[in-house]
């Protein structure tokens, strides 16, 4: 569990919206440069993700290695679209889904080692991009779920999402899927 100071505050005055060719271009969209464009979720799929990342945690509490179970997650990407999490880390693969369902732009994510392996960061977060309407229910559900919700550090005009646990952002992503969705 990662040691982090919860807390959703967003200043609207910071927000950034993303042009569509930024999106488009996969590029380095908030100077990510592993970017997809990830934007179309529907709500639909959420669930699914979630039980999916629920499947692979009861995998690595039994006991199952988890570069065998990365191996296996790309090797059948293709085949087991929700297994493959869409090449996103297992455990936020859902925020990302729920988020862009919702309306907003993810741009990245990671779960911060929390199943095991090398990660960027240290604690669960994804990173996305929202306009002024979207930050009151998106402040809402995170204080219902417990999960952090900060303008984002390096100023690019983004939010982020974050919790000590993948756990909890799968419960914000189904709490936005019940309540949107």
């Amino acid at each position: 569990m990662a040691d982090v100071d919860i807390r959703q505050e967003v200043d609207i005055s910071k927000l950034r919206w993303p042009e569509d060719c930024e999106c488009e271009d996969e590029s380095t969209l908030g100077m990510n440069r592993s970017y997809m464009d990830l934007r179309g979720f529907q709500f639909s799929e959420v669930s699914k993700l979630i039980k999916s990342e629920q499947k692979y945690r009861s995998r690595i509490d039994a006991g199952e290695d988890y570069d065998d179970l990365q191996e296996e997650l790309f090797e059948d990407f293709g085949e087991i679209y929700y297994q493959g999490f869409f090449g996103l880390d297992p455990g936020v693969a859902s925020s990302v889904a729920a988020l862009s369902a919702f309306g907003c732009v993810p741009f990245t994510s990671c779960n911060g080692g929390e199943f095991g392996g090398r990660h960027y960061e240290t604690m669960p977060l994804v990173a996305f991009f929202a306009l002024p309407k979207h930050v009151a229910p998106l402040l809402e559900a995170a204080k219902d779920c417990r999960v952090g919700l900060v303008n984002d550090v390096a100023g690019a005009g983004a939010i982020v999402l974050f919790a000590a646990w993948t756990k909890d952002l799968q419960g914000f992503a189904a709490h936005l899927s019940e309540k949107y969705g």
